[in-house]
């Protein structure tokens, strides 16, 4: 799988092309061009309350911008999940948890830091915080499939 090869990568240096949503983006190098997966967190779906304040924070970020990724693994996508941050050195991850806009996954490479931001973001009521009854993406997307079926 094309994809398996870049994350044995430590890190490199690519321009984003697009951001699609609250946690993914498309960027490209040289003439690659791959969708990453922000790693470490897990940004509201389309159609939740809060997914078009994530994608716009994203956006505003690094949308057509330069951006360091720090390859961990691929997804069953085939989509790389990476550490994506900035040119001046915000972890992405970091700031969509922080701001309220994404919940923390812990996954295999732990970032305790995103779990005492997103801590923080629930003490102080931001974004996905201020909801009565949030519903995390992964459940949104199991209760949008079983829907659908």
């Amino acid at each position: 799988m094309m994809s398996e090869r870049f994350v044995r990568w430590e890190c490199f240096e690519a321009n984003v092309r697009r951001v699609v949503d609250g946690d993914t983006i498309v960027i490209e190098r040289g003439n690659l061009v791959m969708t990453i997966r922000l790693a470490h967190c897990d940004a509201p779906e389309d159609g939740q309350p809060w997914a078009t304040n994530a994608y716009q924070r994203l956006k505003d970020m690094i949308g057509g911008k330069p951006v360091r990724v720090i390859p961990i693994a691929a997804d069953r996508y085939s989509r790389i999940v990476a550490e994506i941050m900035t040119a001046d050195g915000h972890d992405c991850a970091f700031e969509l948890v922080r701001d309220g806009l994404a919940y923390w996954l812990p996954g295999k490479k732990r970032r305790e830091d995103i779990g005492e931001a997103e801590q923080e973001a629930q003490r102080a009521g931001r974004g996905i915080w201020r909801e009565k009854n949030s519903v995390r993406p992964k459940q949104f997307r199991k209760q949008k499939r079983w829907i659908t079926k």
